[in-house]
């Protein structure tokens, strides 16, 4: 094993153990957590992979077909940020509204 194969795969433990420690979260998010650090792990430790891989899918590098992949995989965790985002947003607007209506209804003239 190389250097780098042993940094990277450590660096791989180093993130799920962190993830796990440090958020609480969904099952589905734990497993994909889980998936992407084998399946780095095993694309570093196995180049050869990589290289079948694109030749499958018509890459013609393994390393061109792991960023292609880096690049999609981005794009979604962009997406699914995004939608979390506007879902926040929209709790606090509803909230904001529901304060205020509150606060609203209870300072008007001749309460109290």
């Amino acid at each position: 094993m190389r250097i780098i194969q042993f940094l990277l795969i450590l660096i791989f433990a180093l993130t799920v153990i962190a993830y796990f420690r440090r958020w609480r979260s969904r099952l589905r998010d734990r497993a994909l957590v889980i998936v992407f650090a084998l399946a780095g792990s095993v694309f570093v430790l196995f180049p050869g992979v990589t290289a079948s891989l694109a030749a499958l899918t018509g890459v013609g590098r393994g390393v061109d077909f792991v960023i292609y992949l880096a690049m999609a995989g981005l794009a979604f965790f962009c997406f699914l940020l995004y939608a979390q985002q506007r879902e926040i947003d929209r709790k606090l607007t509803e909230l904001t509204r529901a304060i205020a209506l509150n606060t609203s209804l209870h300072n008007k003239p001749g309460r109290g």
